[in-house]
């Protein structure tokens, strides 16, 4: 059973990873992995919290928390797993970016798209329409980009889901 995980995220990676190369898709790509980077996860609560509006200190306050848990999550597995980037084993791999982490397992990028996208949705209901889509173009930048596999995507969403639920039982 790992064996047919394993390969059929390999062929997906590549499916998703060596087709539609081209710089305008680059380019679409750069800017949606740009919205899982720390810059951006740093940068959203803040503007929300210094708007000067209570609903939106409040979902400042708990996106911070639902980051920072999500974030422990993620860096934690991602040391106890080592699972090296795709471009670095696949021969195939397309990878025109190199991420500091030489792990890959689960993506911190999806997981912080995720875990604001959640929040944001939850303060606002209604927006998943909205949101969500974003949160997942991050998921596929990163595999487009060569820096994840599909499952490291499917992960990292699914830790910002488990952190959203971890943070509002405790806030």
């Amino acid at each position: 059973m790992f064996h047919y995980i394993k390969v059929s995220d390999q062929r997906l990676f590549l499916l998703l990873n060596n087709h539609f190369q081209n710089k305008m898709v680059f380019l679409i790509m750069q800017f949606f992995t740009q919205l899982g980077s720390l810059v951006f996860a740093a940068g959203i609560p803040i503007i929300l919290y210094t708007s000067g509006k209570g609903r939106f200190e409040d979902t400042a306050l708990l996106m911070i928390c639902c980051l920072l848990v999500s974030q422990v999550f993620v860096h934690t597995i991602k040391r106890l797993v080592n699972r090296p980037r795709p471009f670095m084993v696949i021969e195939k791999a397309i990878s025109k970016i190199r991420p500091t982490c030489k792990y890959s397992f689960p993506s911190g990028h999806t997981c912080a798209a995720f875990s604001m996208a959640i929040v944001l949705e939850r303060a606002l209901p209604g927006t998943a329409i909205m949101f969500l889509p974003v949160a997942s173009m991050v998921g596929i930048s990163r595999v487009y980009l060569g820096a994840h596999y599909p499952s490291d995507v499917i992960v990292g969403a699914g830790i910002a889901y488990i952190a959203q639920i971890v943070t509002c039982i405790y806030i």
